[in-house]
Parts: C-alpha cells; sequence; structure tokens
C-alpha cells in the first residue's frame, strides 16, 4: 500500500494478472507500449500513467477474434485497470500510434476511463485508434504538441467526451482523415 511508482521498461514481457493489484498507494505507472499487463493493476489507485515508446513506438489495436463477434484480442491496457482513478495519460515522444479501445472495452459501457481528465500527446504520434477516449466524459484536456504530425483519429475516438469544451485539431490532419472522425 506504501509503494507509490512503477516503471516497467521494454525488456519486460508481460506482468501476470493481479501482480500490482489492490496497490492503493501506487499513483504512477511508467510502462513501455509492447508490455502485456492482462490485469495486472485491478484495484490500484494510479492516476497518472505515462507510456512509453518501447522498441516499436506503436500500442498494439485490440483485434477481435474470429471465433466470438464479442472476444477481443490485446485488451490488456493497465488504462482499463485504473478507469476509476486515473486522471492524466502521458505519451512520451516515440509513440506513433495510440491504441484502439485503450481506454474503453468492446460492447461494454462501464470499461471507460471516466476518471480520465488530462491527455499528454507527443509530436511523433501519427495516428489514434477507433475508440482510444471513449466515454471518458471527466476528459476536459487534449495538448497536441505543436510539432505533431498526427494524420488521423478512429472512428468514435473522443465520442462521449461530455467534458471537453474544445479542441484544436492540428494542420497535419487532413480533411480526408478527418471526415471519417465521430464523435
Amino acid at each position: 500500500t506504501s509503494l507509490p511508482e512503477v516503471t516497467i521498461p521494454d525488456t519486460v514481457k508481460s506482468v501476470g494478472s493481479s501482480a500490482f493489484g489492490n496497490c492503493t498507494g501506487l499513483k504512477k505507472l511508467t510502462i513501455a507500449v509492447e508490455v502485456s499487463t492482462d490485469g495486472s493493476f485491478s484495484g490500484s489507485s494510479v492516476e497518472t500513467i505515462v507510456y512509453t515508446p518501447g522498441k516499436t513506438g506503436v500500442m498494439i489495436d485490440a483485434v477481435q477474434e474470429s471465433t466470438s463477434p464479442t472476444r477481443y484480442t490485446s485488451l490488456d491496457w493497465p488504462t482499463l485497470d485504473a478507469r476509476n482513478t486515473l486522471k492524466q495519460i502521458i505519451f512520451e515522444e516515440g509513440i506513433t500510434h495510440i491504441s484502439d479501445y485503450l481506454c474503453s472495452h468492446p460492447g461494454s459501457v462501464d470499461a471507460s476511463c471516466t476518471t480520465l481528465e488530462s491527455i499528454i500527446l507527443p509530436s511523433t504520434l501519427k495516428s489514434i485508434g477507433k475508440y482510444s477516449f471513449d466515454g471518458c466524459t471527466a476528459l476536459t484536456t487534449v495538448n497536441f504538441s505543436d510539432a505533431i504530425v498526427l494524420e488521423s483519429i478512429g472512428e468514435y475516438g473522443f465520442n462521449g467526451c461530455s467534458s471537453l469544451q474544445g479542441m484544436t485539431l492540428p494542420n497535419s490532419l487532413s480533411r480526408s482523415s478527418s471526415k471519417d472522425t465521430k464523435n
């Protein structure tokens, strides 16, 4: 209960289920985008997650398994474990893609990061996946780097972000890629 911060580098491939579960003192998590967590932080009190680019800079998207219309893989981000306490996500320079369903789970309205208030995006970011920040009702601030090369925001990327008062999209978004963005 007194562990305030954890850093997990890209040399770690996965962290087991409930490894940091119920760590109520854990407030800050720094983790590489390739690390698989599978419920490792459930019950913790993480308020800030810093995603580092690791080796690739690409967060793996949720993929629907062909055997089931409701079964998805790669949905083990610590973001969902901290959905009731998370206030800020920082994406470090070098990250180029934010995964689909980062703060939500397909088919579940109860799996959104409803306490998330702020997102800081790096200049290296090229795409935000579909439903990435869906249902983040407390989100008020999205900070785009001045030099961001963002090319696309997936459908429903910021859907249901009812506290977001406005967002100035970067000039790097083309009209054709932004027309597919639904909110």
